[in-house]
């Protein structure tokens, strides 16, 4: 009892918390129900009006008060205790499993938890075999793969991802939820919130890897403002990678202040670099004396602007024909970008290299 802050003479109708874990556990599955419907009864009484304006306070109102505060308190002190003689656990979701930024964020947060305090589930879209199921199975850790979870927005298959998220969460029952990148983090939390598949409902975090409404076209702003500012009252945090992704959020009224954090990206600085020459051995690119190069690790989406940094490229090259530019990735946007290159007649100066 002192581990959960609970004095001597604090008793409750069935007593004190137990530091027992099965029998807080058996108080917690039979008592919950109950206390859950007296809060709610609690709730209606207190709203109830008599004549002359006051509060119901006939004898059943106040025995429904009284009573239910016996259990609103127990209820959270149960819960709390309940957390402090178990592992946390916690289900990281993200939208697709191929191998991106998004993914190196959960791999890292799923990696490096205390394991002695938490347990991890990571659930991703796209493909069973994504690169980042098969880095975290290395580790160990549990994944999940969710079908109908995909990167395109299609409320169909987004009503799917929504029931087949419930069923994940039943069976896995987390303690906290944490999404990653747009579908997920959008369709996830008021699946979680709405329709709770356990009682008490997990805490929601979402971490915007950038909000998909600041990218360029009309469409995406009229389509997702509305979507992240519905989704936004179903999560207890947001996390955003930048400053201007927090101004954003408050702009668009996305969540409060007090519900918005910033978390920039690190990077590990025990992680083993290759150096300078090393990269470019292992790249395949040589450097003749005075020449320069400028490159990129990126996946080759729309949203990245990669047209633009071939249409720079075009101009440097042309008063600086030492310059050497390089991208490692792959994506969708490959055969657009290589046809620019072409085009551009820099296929010299630019090269596309394999991930």
């Amino acid at each position: 009892t002192d581990a959960v802050d609970i004095d001597a003479s604090q008793t409750f109708v069935f007593g004190k918390i137990s530091v027992n874990p099965r029998a807080n556990e058996i108080k917690f599955k039979i008592l919950q129900p109950i206390g859950y419907f007296l809060d709610g009864q609690f709730r209606s009484a207190d709203k109830r009006q008599i004549s002359g304006g006051k509060n119901d306070d006939s004898f059943v109102g106040r025995f429904i008060r009284h009573l239910s505060g016996y259990f609103l308190v127990w209820r959270e002190r149960a819960e709390k205790s309940s957390l402090m003689e178990r592992k946390i656990k916690i289900l990281l979701v993200v939208t697709q499993s191929d191998w991106g930024g998004a993914q190196r964020y959960v791999f890292d947060l799923a990696t490096n938890l205390n394991k002695e305090k938490f347990t991890v589930v990571v659930a991703a879209g796209a493909s069973p075999d994504g690169e980042l199921f098969r880095r975290l199975n290395e580790r160990g850790i549990k994944t999940v793969f969710l079908k109908t979870l995909r990167r395109s927005f299609s409320p169909f298959a987004n009503w799917k991802f929504m029931r087949e998220l419930r069923k994940v969460v039943a069976a896995e029952k987390p303690d906290i939820i944490h999404f990653n990148s747009t579908n997920a983090g959008v369709f996830g939390p008021p699946a979680a919130k709405i329709f709770p598949a356990a009682h008490p409902a997990p805490k929601i975090v979402y971490t915007a890897h950038g909000f998909p409404f600041n990218e360029p076209g009309i469409f995406k702003k009229i389509l997702y403002v509305p979507s992240e500012f519905f989704a936004g009252f179903f999560r207890d945090k947001t996390i955003c990678v930048s400053e201007a992704d927090r101004r954003s959020a408050l702009k668009y009224r996305i969540a409060p202040p007090e519900k918005l954090a910033v978390i920039h990206n690190g990077v590990d600085p025990k992680f083993p670099f290759f150096s300078a020459e090393e990269a470019r051995r292992r790249l395949g690119i040589s450097l003749r004396n005075g020449e320069l190069l400028i490159g990129a690790a990126v996946n080759f989406y729309p949203n990245k602007g990669l047209g633009y940094l071939i249409g720079a490229a075009a101009l440097v090259l042309k008063k600086y024909p030492k310059a050497k530019f390089a991208l490692a990735g792959a994506g969708p946007e490959k055969a657009g970008l290589e046809k620019q290159i072409r085009n551009l007649n820099i296929r010299d100066g630019f090269s596309l290299l394999p991930y």
